[in-house]
């Protein structure tokens, strides 16, 4: 869907919105706004992990209005597969470390949580398990939620 800057008012239209206000008026297949300038569409730029691109309103190039992009933080996935979260621990140079951890813990607590990490097709990010290998990295929380986000981006 086009876009359109209305020149009085700075406000972003879509091409539709602003043909419905002037009901009456016919629009020929190339026609071109006397009130408003057209947006030209740019891509998103590339996120590092972690990162999302989200629209952030027009901003002047040159003589025209194209479409302006933001980083901002990516929402953390609730859920990853076992796979993704084990390709990511071992791109981060984490996996022996949880193998130690989880080879040392003890009791039916760590049968547990060998039998999840080893059987599991996915973990919730809220799981007591993505908390015990969180506290054997040392990671911070949000360290750990780029761990996440990453373990998606192999899905």
């Amino acid at each position: 869907m086009r876009e359109l800057r209305m020149k009085d008012s700075g406000a972003v239209v879509t091409e539709a919105a602003y043909k419905d206000h002037y009901p009456r008026v016919s629009f020929a297949f190339d026609w071109e706004p006397l009130d408003a300038d057209w947006i030209v569409p740019t891509a998103p730029p590339a996120a590092p992990a972690g990162l999302q691109a989200i629209r952030n309103g027009v901003e002047p190039a040159g003589s025209h209005w194209q479409q302006a992009w933001q980083l901002a933080p990516a929402p953390v996935p609730v859920s990853v597969s076992m796979l993704g979260l084990r390709l990511a621990l071992i791109g981060a140079g984490h996996m022996a470390t949880v193998n130690a951890a989880l080879a040392e813990a003890g009791g039916t607590d760590g049968e547990q949580a060998r039998a999840m990490f080893e059987f599991a097709t996915s973990l919730r990010r809220d799981h007591p398990l993505v908390e015990r290998v969180r506290q054997a990295l040392r990671l911070e929380p949000a360290a750990m939620d780029v761990l996440f986000s990453e373990a998606a981006s192999f899905e």
